[in-house]
């Protein structure tokens, strides 16, 4: 069984900033001689291989013990994946299901934002949907591996569900009350289906996750607005700001998921936010290794913030020379456990020689 409330105390001090030895890092190496005979077949419904229990247990399952090997401080986690629309769908649009990924299908037309209130309802079809797969995943676990909350989607990204991005882009200047209307009420609706997630998934463990992967013992979750790439920072000011600070104050911890190059446009305003904990840089696809983004990493930890970062192996060595290992959390696909373990010795021995050049 696995020893979550020690790796509670190690996530402790990433949360709190204290782990000076070295960043924490979620190392996964494939298991050897990977016999895939048991692998579970997928149904041949598309719809099912997203919504069947049993089939997506037991493919988590084989995941889990067959493959994967959990290093540094990876640790055994899933989550319900019904797309990044779900909380679209829960306030009223519909999801199309394909082989790798799902989207939107947009039911709100021009002026449904000032016609339609946007309320929870604990009978919508999605959201009795995800309750049913998050109870089945939690009692399969029974503690065995922590069950994370599902992808949730607020503010701007929830209005892009519902409209669709080049209507939303229409709205901000047309509409902008209605705009900023639907907005709070997502969140409420938001705030709901996350407690009912969050109780759901610590039935068994006082621990939860999401899609980021990292570990806590608190009502932590990811912020985010993809949306935000298409404004400038007046309009995110105006439009994402005031809903971004109901959530933070909603959680009791949040790391900012900051998503591609345009998003950096907002970098300023997220550094000077005293309610957000950290903040994760993608740089996106095709753009240059998480090494040669010093300088965007060492603005986000001199503004007092963590640091979510997802690496190749090569660019452990440089960013530990560069970045203090307090708050900073890397996530790492290796080769083998001996790579894994490798890297861990030369993150420490990188750390140890950084602190010494600083007290000199």
């Amino acid at each position: 069984m696995f020893d979550f409330d020690k790796l509670a105390k190690r996530y402790e001090l990433l949360w709190n900033k204290e782990n000076h030895d070295r960043p924490l890092i979620t190392l996964f190496a494939p298991r050897e001689n990977i016999d895939w005979s048991g692998f579970p077949k997928a149904p041949e419904d598309v719809r099912k291989r997203w919504t069947d229990a049993e089939f997506l247990i037991r493919r988590h399952r084989f995941y889990m013990q067959n493959t994967t090997l959990y290093l540094g401080e990876a640790f055994p986690q899933t989550w319900v994946n019904l797309g990044p629309d779900i909380l679209g769908a829960i306030c009223g649009c519909e999801i199309e299901f394909g082989e790798d990924t799902s989207w939107a299908v947009h039911t709100f037309g021009e002026g449904d934002l000032a016609k339609k209130d946007i309320r929870f309802d604990p009978e919508n079809k999605w959201f009795r949907a995800l309750c049913e797969l998050t109870q089945a995943f939690v009692e399969d676990s029974k503690g065995e591996y922590v069950v994370g909350v599902t992808d949730l989607h607020p503010g701007l990204d929830g209005i892009t569900s519902l409209r669709g991005p080049e209507n939303v882009c229409l709205d901000l200047f047309d509409s902008a009350e209605e705009v900023k209307k639907a907005n709070f009420q997502i969140c409420e609706v938001f705030k709901q289906v996350y407690e009912s997630q969050y109780s759901a998934v610590t039935k068994y463990l006082p621990y939860t996750t999401n899609w980021m992967n990292i570990f806590s013992a608190d009502r932590e979750y990811v912020t985010s607005c993809d949306f935000s790439c298409l404004i400038s920072k007046d309009m995110y000011s105006e439009f994402v700001l005031p809903e971004l600070l109901q959530e933070l104050e909603f959680l009791d911890s949040s790391i900012y998921h900051l998503d591609g190059v345009a998003a950096l446009t907002h970098l300023d305003t997220l550094c000077s936010l005293p309610a957000l904990k950290g903040i994760q840089w993608v740089p996106g696809s095709g753009q240059k290794p998480m090494r040669e983004w010093i300088d965007v990493l060492q603005k986000i930890q001199d503004s007092g913030k963590m640091i979510d970062i997802t690496v190749e192996p090569e660019d452990v060595k440089i960013l530990c020379e560069h970045l203090d290992p307090e708050g900073v959390m890397m996530h790492c696909t290796v080769r083998s456990r001996e790579e894994g373990e490798n890297l861990l010795k030369l993150m420490e021995k990188t750390c140890t020689a950084r602190r010494r050049e600083k007290q000199r």
